[in-house]
């Protein structure tokens, strides 16, 4: 008899057959738990973590740098691993720290002092017309506040609302401000209580410190007061055109200290990411050399069972708390609650784990020149930056486009993570195979293109749940373009740097270019006031992208006779399972919990993962 075939026996001698598929193994159950749990802790508290940051007064602009620079505290993790696991002599020791350090240090967030920006219609406000001029004139704000002022040239106004009206006409007898109005009786109406212009837009506005000038135009006519006749008017609070505005709270202190917990957190998340990669492809690799082969993509069906379901399960509750509140504000201690919980959770499982990791040493970073000296490596990494950057505008701001524009309810929120797992499902099953047959060109370009329909679909929705097809075409953008990723990794790596180009084209897609997409996303929100704006330009320029990688693969790599499509790999077998080993995975950080995150696990374990054949929970 084989060592394998005793190997069968010895765990009950039916791993053959086809009932075995749903015979849990008990060696792996607490890590199937651990990552579960994880995974439950991630999902619970990250997708809402954007809308919280805006909700206790943190603008729009500090939310982009804080995202723009929060990537690259990640690469501390793997470092901080190793310097841990040298003091405490354990690496199951660290991950028990980092998971504590995780559940303190993001529960901290709760305890930040909110900023609250506070706005009022400036006291006194009045309307005065002679002849063909008009004045906004009004009182110094209470308190030392700020004077808003909201009227610019061009402004039009559909309807422009005067009250307690004062007439003086010394050589009319006229009583109605419309009579006395050029073309008056066609746009103006009068009650007692109220005087309305239709349709009249503010040109040449001349602002000074307790008034503004400005000439009132309707149908580009301006408008003009019968000779001698002064009208006197009250400018009731609901137009809005100039208000006092003043600040409760601190906001330099809530910046600095939200960016410093939040980057420590990061830290602690990137490492518990890192550990329980590490944790798994050790244990399955252990249980592959018993003779139960595709461990890892059974281990990972458990974080898909989290995404789809603990993401809008805590919406729905925050949603259901939030109902008693007076003023019906999100309630945030449910997702954070929810992280402590799935976490201590974690850590209980992690005690029942009896193997410790043993992870191998950093790879050392040399050879740099034959990297930066191949065509196709740099154009690939050129196209990692890009759709980083596109990856990260809509991780920060997709939440935050649906709950402000549209008013989406927390739990559609959550449902929106399902719908993208539920969907990565089947293609993550048979994503090698989908990968081989439309080949890995056509997929890298397809990705481009499909980031160019989701982004201009979302810019044009009205409805929160309109954004779920939209969704589910991130089985494209995100889960088959990874998986093509790694294939092209170990195709053009050059001998003995397969590991330094794993870690460089994480670290631009993770870290560079999630930040650049956060940056640059906040940017233009920020100086258009429109999200929807943004989505849009992000779609068009990756469709220009798009076509700038076809003209590439398709005419300058073809012509030119560069390196093969799918040419041979100069990589030997020990690099190829050296690609996915942990060390490379200091770069994943709060976002890399997506399913079918297979950037950390080995190449065995990605053909068990992604082979329909072999997958089974």
């Amino acid at each position: 008899m084989s060592p394998k075939e005793s190997v069968q026996t010895d765990h009950g001698g039916n791993s053959g057959k086809w009932w075995s598929c749903f015979v849990p193994n008990m060696t792996m159950l607490p890590l199937k738990l651990v990552i579960f749990f994880f995974s439950s802790s991630a999902f619970s508290i990250l997708p809402y973590l954007t809308i919280h940051m805006k909700d206790i007064g943190i603008s729009v602009e500090n939310i982009a740098i804080i995202y723009a620079v929060l990537p690259f505290t990640s690469l501390i993790s793997s470092p901080l691993v190793g310097f841990l696991a040298d003091k405490l002599g354990s690496y199951t020791k660290v991950i028990m720290m980092s998971v504590t350090g995780d559940a303190i240090l993001f529960s901290l967030l709760l305890l930040i002092p909110k900023v609250k920006y506070m706005t009022q219609a400036s006291p006194g406000l009045n309307f005065t017309m002679t002849l063909d001029h008009a004045y906004l004139k009004w009182q110094p704000c209470p308190n030392g506040a700020e004077r808003m002022l909201h009227v610019d040239n061009g402004l039009l106004l559909d309807k422009l609302d005067l009250a307690v009206c004062l007439l003086q006409c010394p050589y009319s007898d006229a009583s109605n401000a419309c009579e006395v109005l050029s073309n008056g009786l066609e746009f103006c109406s009068k009650d007692s209580e109220m005087l309305s212009l239709g349709n009249v837009s503010f040109q040449n506005v001349e602002p000074a410190e307790a008034h503004v000038l400005f000439d009132l135009e309707h149908s580009n006519q301006t408008l003009e007061l019968t000779l001698g006749c002064n009208l006197n008017c009250r400018v009731p609070d609901s137009m809005s055109l100039v208000q006092c505005s003043h600040v409760e709270g601190n906001p330099v202190l809530t910046n600095v200290l939200y960016f410093i917990l939040r980057g420590l957190a990061n830290i602690c998340l990137g490492c518990n990411f890192l550990l329980i990669d590490a944790q798994t492809i050790q244990m399955c690799k252990r249980e592959e050399a018993l003779g139960r082969s595709g461990e890892i993509g059974r281990q990972y069906v458990y974080s898909a069972i989290a995404q789809a379901a603990i993401s809008p399960v805590v919406g729905k509750l925050m949603d259901y708390v939030s109902s008693f509140s007076p003023t019906n504000e999100p309630n945030y201690i449910v997702p954070f609650a929810g992280n402590v919980l799935f976490l201590t959770l974690t850590l209980l499982m992690v005690c029942k784990i009896q193997l410790d990791i043993d992870l191998p040493k950093s790879t050392s970073i040399r050879g740099l020149g034959k990297v930066f000296s191949n065509v196709d490596i740099l154009v690939f990494l050129a196209l990692t930056l890009v759709t980083g950057a596109c990856w990260g505008f809509v991780e920060t701001f997709l939440f935050m486009y649906l709950k402000d524009d549209m008013g989406a309810p927390m739990y559609i929120l959550g449902l929106t993570i399902t719908v993208g797992a539920l969907v990565s499902i089947p293609f993550l099953i048979g994503a090698d195979w989908i990968v081989k047959k439309v080949g890995r060109a056509n997929m890298f370009i397809a990705t481009l293109f499909i980031y160019a329909i989701r982004y201009l679909g979302y810019s044009y929705i009205t409805n929160p749940w309109m954004s779920f097809p939209f969704e589910g075409l991130e089985v494209f953008t995100n889960t088959l373009f990874r998986v093509a990723s790694i294939r092209y990794i170990g195709e053009i790596a050059p001998k003995g740097l397969l590991a330094t180009l794993n870690g460089l084209v994480g670290g631009l897609h993770y870290g560079m270019g999630k930040g650049m997409g956060s940056l640059l996303g906040g940017a233009i929100i920020a100086s258009s006031g429109s999200t929807a704006f943004a989505f849009r330009l992000f779609g068009i320029a990756s469709a220009i992208f798009g076509v700038m990688y076809v003209v590439y693969e398709y005419c300058i790599r073809r012509c030119c006779k560069l390196t093969s499509l799918e040419g041979p790999s100069d990589v030997d077998e020990e690099q190829t399972e050296k690609v996915f080993l942990p060390e490379t995975q200091g770069f994943l950080a709060e976002q890399n919990f997506k399913l079918g995150s297979v950037t950390s696990i080995d190449k065995s374990g990605l053909k068990a993962m992604i082979s329909s054949d072999e997958t089974r929970v």
